[in-house]
C-alpha cells in the first residue's frame, strides 16, 4: 500500500445557482395596495404593507397615499389610526406634517370626531405648525355639524383671531 502525501480536501459543491425572486413590487404599487386593502377592511394586512413601507427607503411615497388613506380610515371608523398615521409619518418625515395633520384635522372632523380633531390641533401647535384657513374652516364646520351651538360659537371666535395668524397654544380652553 503506498501512502499518500497529499492533504485530504472535502469533495466539491456543486455550484449553488442564485434562486430567482419575484421583484419586490414598487414603492407606489405597495402604496395603493395598502388603501386597496384598508378600503377592503383588511387592516391587518394594511398595517403590515405600512410598516414595511415606512421602514424602507421607499416611505416618501407614503404621503402620497395619504390623501386617500386617510379618509378610508374614517370612513370605516378607524380613527386612532388616522392619528397614528400621521405622527409616525411626521416622525419620518417632518416637512409631510403640514399637509398631513390639516388632512387628519378634516377627516377626523368630518367623521364628526371632536376631540380627536382637537388633538390633531393641538399636536399641530406643539409642532409649531400654524393653522392655515382651509384647516380653521374645517374646524369650525365640524362643531357647526357634530358640537353645539355654544361650541361652533366658540370655535369660530377662535379660528376668527388666533387659528389664522399664530401657533395654536390650546384649543381646549373653550371646550
Amino acid at each position: 500500500m503506498q501512502a499518500t502525501t497529499r492533504a485530504w480536501t472535502p469533495p466539491r459543491r456543486a455550484a449553488t445557482v442564485p434562486r430567482l425572486r419575484a421583484a419586490a413590487p414598487d414603492a407606489g404599487d405597495a402604496a395603493a395596495l395598502m388603501v386597496a386593502r384598508a378600503e377592503a377592511v383588511d387592516f391587518a394586512e394594511a398595517r403590515t404593507i405600512w410598516a414595511q413601507l415606512l421602514h424602507r427607503s421607499a416611505a416618501p411615497c407614503l404621503p402620497a397615499a395619504a390623501p386617500r388613506l386617510l379618509p378610508a380610515y374614517a370612513r370605516l371608523g378607524r380613527f386612532d389610526e388616522i392619528l397614528l398615521a400621521v405622527r409616525e409619518l411626521s416622525a419620518r418625515d417632518p416637512a409631510a406634517a403640514r399637509a398631513l395633520y390639516p388632512l387628519a384635522v378634516s377627516c377626523l372632523g368630518a367623521a364628526g370626531e371632536l376631540a380627536r380633531m382637537e388633538d390633531a390641533v393641538l399636536e399641530m401647535g406643539r409642532l409649531g405648525l400654524r393653522v392655515d384657513s382651509a384647516t380653521g374652516d374645517a374646524f369650525v364646520r365640524a362643531y357647526a355639524a357634530a358640537g353645539t351651538v355654544p361650541q361652533m360659537e366658540a370655535a369660530y371666535r377662535h379660528k376668527s383671531t388666533h387659528l389664522a395668524s399664530q401657533p395654536l397654544e390650546s384649543t381646549r380652553c373653550f371646550f
